[in-house]
Parts: C-alpha cells; structure tokens; sequence
C-alpha cells in the first residue's frame, strides 16, 4: 500500500506513515520498503507455520502469535488503552527504551506498588477497626 492508502486506514497523515515505514525499515535491516515488506512477509509466513504446527484448538485459543489486532471503537476498550498507556510494559521482548524513560518506567511500577501496599494496609487496618 502506498503511504496514503496507509494513512486513510490509520487516521494518521502519510507523514507520520512515511516516517514509522522508514523506521521499521532500518529496524529490519531493509535499503528500501519493498525489501522491508519482503523480511515482514518472510517472517509472518514463519509465524503461520509455527502456529499450524499446533493443534487447532491451541492455535484458536491462543491470541498470542497474532500479528492483527482488532481496533473497534468500543468505549471499554478505549478506557482500557488509556489505562494501559499509563501502566509500564510488563514482559515481552527486550525493550529499547532510553535510560531516562527506563527510570520513568520504574517509577510508575514503584508508585503502583506503593498504592496497592498501602490500599491492602489500610483494608486491614479498617476490617481490624471493624472486628473488634
């Protein structure tokens, strides 16, 4: 697809296409977008394989190996992609964040810590106050 049949699917400017397109392609090691598209064709075709070798109920079950995702408009699923943005990444492959949005990271996960400690001490001590 070209840059601008990109964007009208995606609702961004084919600027912005244009620049994540030249990303992923120096990401793939690629001279050009075509060579990209080919490493990417190459590489989903190994992940079809590794999932056909699976029974079909595991490969049905599982979303994990889906390279698609579906992005409907649903209220709940937008609430939620606004509460994952805001949690830090957890697992997956080795991430290449900078070092100061690593310590971002960290901190986040810190203060979510620190919240749910202090949101189990403070159920403990009302159920305590209450009990007695």
């Amino acid at each position: 697809m070209s840059s601008k049949e990109i964007a009208l699917e995606t609702g961004l400017s084919p600027r912005t296409v244009d620049q994540y397109v030249n990303r992923a392609a120096s990401a793939l090691g690629a001279s050009s977008r075509r060579e990209a598209a080919r490493i990417l064709n190459s590489v989903e075709s190994i992940e079809s394989k590794k999932l056909q070798l699976q029974s079909q109920g595991v490969a049905d079950s599982s979303g994990a190996g889906s390279l698609s995702s579906s992005g409907g408009a649903h209220p709940s699923k937008s609430n939620a992609r606004r509460i994952h943005r805001w949690l830090p990444p957890l697992g997956g492959e080795r991430h290449d964040l900078m070092p100061s949005d690593t310590l971002v990271e960290i901190v986040k996960a810190a203060l979510i810590a620190a919240i749910a400690f202090g949101s189990i001490v403070a159920i403990g001590a009302w159920l305590q106050t209450l009990l007695t």
